[in-house]
């Protein structure tokens, strides 16, 4: 696929704002997976580490393996809402971060990549869609100038 350098500018713009995020730092510590919500919670804080302190902590843990490898949308989608509520002020930050959920959980080796992405996908079509079309598209919604 052949990126413009509007799609470029749009990509750039984005991880700048996913840069931007203060995240809290949070202690990781054990947990016992009992229930959905401690799952979202696990990979959210995994999520904050990084890429490859992320991947060893999964690979380490059988029940966080295990759901990962089946990883459904409704489980992606309660993740990607979390992870955004968290760090994320504005609906460009918001979009940032769910390109950055799905970035990340890509590059999972437990997670099977085009599931993620397919999610990703879903979850910005689905959240964010309505808000980048009344901004006038994905080239002037993320405007360095125009934002918020």
């Amino acid at each position: 696929m052949l990126v413009t350098s509007e799609q470029s500018g749009v990509e750039d713009r984005l991880a700048q704002i996913a840069d931007s995020a203060i995240i809290p730092e949070v202690d990781l510590e054990e947990t016992g997976l009992d229930s959905q919500d401690q799952i979202v919670q696990l990979l959210v804080d995994l999520l904050k580490s990084s890429g490859d302190e992320m991947n060893k902590k999964i690979l380490q843990n059988d029940v966080l393996k295990r759901q990962l490898s089946t990883l459904n949308y409704s489980l992606f989608e309660k993740f990607t809402f979390s992870m955004q509520s968290l760090v994320c002020k504005t609906p460009q930050e918001k979009i940032a971060w769910a390109f950055e959920v799905t970035s990340r959980l890509s590059a999972v080796h437990v997670v099977p990549r085009r599931r993620v992405l397919s999610f990703g996908d879903r979850y910005i079509r689905q959240h964010h869609s309505a808000w980048v079309q009344q901004h006038g598209g994905w080239e002037k919604a993320f405007d360095s100038d125009a934002v918020d």
